[in-house]
């Protein structure tokens, strides 16, 4: 996979083929390029290796946080269609 990467990038360090004409021919995004290529330059090959995420296994906090948000707002929207019905 590293290599795979790799060769992609070295289009664009290399050969010097811009970015925008990478994207199109690889079809990998622009955002995914610059990611690459920024590992690639601070630790060379090894970087462009697939890590294990950090929140693996990880209670799922953010999901409770957003469920709950979710909540508040619908009741906030719901308390805001019943005052505006009431005006009617």
């Amino acid at each position: 996979m590293p290599q795979s990467k790799f060769r992609i990038l070295d289009l664009n360090i290399n050969d010097g083929v811009p970015f925008a004409r990478v994207v199109v021919e690889c079809q990998v995004s622009r955002r995914t390029l610059q990611h690459w290529k920024k590992n690639f330059m601070s630790g060379g090959l090894n970087e462009l290796e697939l890590k294990e995420r950090q929140d693996k296994g990880s209670s799922g906090c953010c999901q409770k946080i957003w469920k709950i948000s979710r909540k508040h707002i619908r009741c906030k929207n719901r308390h805001y269609y019943q005052s505006y019905r009431s005006l009617s």
